[in-house]
């Protein structure tokens, strides 16, 4: 669970992340790929990388973090805008991986919301296939892919 990094000038509150030193090579390497998938994740947001299902979110800037009043809503959306306010939306990124393991990420992450809630629809997997970055998302979000009855006078007619 990633938690912002706030400092408050109004107190001696700092709110700060502290570490003992830990040069043991696995977890300093752990650390490092933990950090690198949140530097990479930033860049894939501010990019033309965003999925049509995020459409909605390209040309604003974006940061992966949590707001202070996450745990509300479960720490369902991990994706800030420049306000800091968190839009609508749930990503990651695997590195590389293979499709079958990107798609069980993808159900699970979608398994968190309630079947009709559209926030299903906001999950994205990134992932790395050679120097490709893909993500994998609903490709349906948005779009009307049932129509139940066209009745006299419906713009479907």
């Amino acid at each position: 669970m990633l938690h912002p990094f706030l400092a408050s000038l109004d107190n001696d509150n700092n709110f700060r992340l502290t570490f003992a030193e830990d040069n043991v090579t696995q977890n300093v390497d752990e650390r490092k790929k933990y950090v690198s998938a949140i530097q990479k994740l930033e860049t894939l947001l501010n990019s033309e990388h965003l999925p049509e299902s995020l459409s909605d979110l390209r040309g604003k800037q974006l940061r992966i973090g949590y707001t202070p009043d996450a745990k509300e809503d479960n720490y369902l959306f991990n994706v800030l805008n420049s306000s800091g306010k968190a839009e609508i939306a749930t990503v990651c990124y695997l590195g590389m991986a293979r499709e079958a393991e990107v798609e069980h990420l993808f159900k699970i992450l979608q398994s968190l919301f309630a079947k009709s809630h559209r926030s299903r629809e906001k999950v994205v997997v990134f992932y790395q296939h050679g120097d490709d970055i893909i993500p994998y998302y609903d490709k349906n979000a948005g779009k009307i892919t049932h129509v139940v009855s066209r009745e006299e006078g419906s713009i479907l007619t």
